[in-house]
């Protein structure tokens, strides 16, 4: 556990939450990953998630919050709690490109 950059009471600070980040992969590969490991446990429903693009290493915040709540992070304290909009960035940034059900989420650029 990082001492300095959580607050005195996040969920760092009474061992439920870890911060990290994954080489060799993608963000949206790593998450992936993940969510098959949570669903396997049942645990989907009961993590948070934050994805930080902002970091040196881009990485994730997990935490055992009892309650599913997914954010991201691209500049030092700005989130922004959107499932939708942050699995869109995560497969824009692995340069996959899909529409969205959301018409204001839009991962690459088009042109009419």
């Amino acid at each position: 556990y990082e001492l300095s950059g959580h607050a005195s009471q996040s969920y760092h600070a009474i061992g439920d939450a870890v911060d990290c980040h994954f080489s060799g992969c993608s963000l949206w590969a790593a998450y992936s990953a993940l969510q098959k490991v949570l669903g396997r446990y049942n645990l989907q429903n009961r993590v948070g998630i934050g994805v930080y693009f902002n970091w040196a290493n881009p990485g994730f915040h997990f935490d055992l919050r009892g309650f599913e709540l997914t954010w991201y992070c691209e500049k030092a304290n700005s989130y922004v709690y959107d499932k939708a909009g942050t699995i869109a960035k995560m497969k824009a940034k692995a340069g996959i490109k899909e529409y969205t059900s959301d018409l204001i989420l839009y991962p690459f650029d088009f042109k009419l």
